[in-house]
C-alpha cells in the first residue's frame, strides 16, 4: 500500500513539473497527445501481443491506477535521431490516433517519450484481439450467431468510421489480429 502511495505521489509531482517547465523550443510541441513518463508506468513481463515493430505488454498507469495495454517500439532508428522522418510520422501518428475517440477503435490514452524508451498507451481490451477469441487462445469464449454478427458490424462501422474523418484515415492492413474483443454474449 505504501509503495502504490509513493508511486502516486511521485507521478503527481512529475506531472506538475511538466506543466511548471514546458520548454518552448520542444520539437514535440506542434504534435497533440499526452505525454506519459515511463516513471508513471508500471510493465508486467508476460507479453500480450507482437508485431512487425512493437511488442506489446499489459501494465499499470499510476496516475490513474488503471490496466492498459502499452505497445513498446523496437524501432532503434527512432533514437537516431530527433529530426528523423520516422520519429516525426511517429508523433503524427499518435497525435492523430489521439484525436480518435470511437466506440470500436481502440482508445490511445498518450505515448511515453523518453530518450531509450518509445511507447503507446492505449486502454487495455480484457479480450484480447478477435484472432485471439476465433482462433481459441482463450477457451472460456464460445461465440453465438449473435457474437459473429455483433464483431462483423463492430469491423465494419469502425472502418467507416476511419474513412470518413477528414482527413480519412486508411489502414490498409485490416485483419483479425488489429481488431478488439470488448465483450461477447457467449462468455462464459
Amino acid at each position: 500500500m505504501h509503495k502504490m502511495i509513493h508511486e502516486k505521489f511521485e507521478s503527481a509531482c512529475h506531472h506538475l513539473e511538466q506543466k511548471l517547465c514546458i520548454p518552448s523550443d520542444s520539437s514535440q510541441e506542434k504534435y497533440d497527445f499526452l505525454h506519459i513518463p515511463l516513471k508513471d508506468l508500471s510493465i508486467q513481463k508476460n507479453l500480450l501481443g507482437t508485431g512487425g515493430f512493437a511488442d506489446v505488454y499489459k501494465g499499470i498507469w499510476f496516475t490513474y491506477y488503471d490496466q492498459v495495454a502499452i505497445k513498446v517500439l523496437r524501432i532503434n532508428d527512432l533514437l537516431d535521431n530527433s529530426e528523423s522522418q520516422i520519429q516525426s510520422d511517429f508523433y503524427q501518428e499518435i497525435s492523430t490516433l489521439y484525436k480518435t475517440h470511437y466506440e470500436h477503435v481502440v482508445t490511445v490514452l498518450g505515448a511515453c517519450i523518453e530518450p531509450i524508451f518509445y511507447a503507446i498507451i492505449m486502454r487495455y481490451m480484457p479480450l484480447s484481439s478477435l484472432y485471439d477469441v476465433l482462433h481459441k487462445t482463450k477457451p472460456d469464449i464460445t461465440l453465438s450467431w449473435l457474437d459473429r454478427y455483433s464483431f462483423t458490424w463492430q469491423m465494419t462501422k469502425s472502418i467507416n468510421y476511419s474513412h470518413n474523418l477528414n482527413p480519412s484515415i486508411i489502414h490498409r492492413d485490416i485483419k483479425s489480429m488489429i481488431f478488439n474483443a470488448t465483450q461477447c454474449i457467449g462468455t462464459t
